[in-house]
């Protein structure tokens, strides 16, 4: 997300939660994650991260800014 600028936010329905928790886990750059979750990757229409086909919706998202949170309280 941080390289690319862009991500899906992809919503699943509950009953791919099974699915959702295995392409959560942090694989190594070499495995993929729609491989290892049985998910199809499909393209978006404005962006060039894919959605999950599974998933009931798709928001299509870029990447405006970067805020770090620290522990201590900040008030904006």
């Amino acid at each position: 997300m941080v390289e690319t600028e862009e991500f899906v936010l992809n919503i699943p329905s509950a009953s791919r939660l099974e699915k959702v928790n295995i392409a959560v886990v942090k694989f190594p750059a070499e495995i993929d994650e729609f491989e290892k979750a049985k998910f199809t990757p499909t393209p978006a229409s404005q962006i060039k991260a894919p959605l999950i086909a599974e998933c009931r919706s798709h928001f299509e998202c870029k990447l405006l800014s970067i805020y770090e949170i620290t522990d201590t309280l900040e008030l904006l």
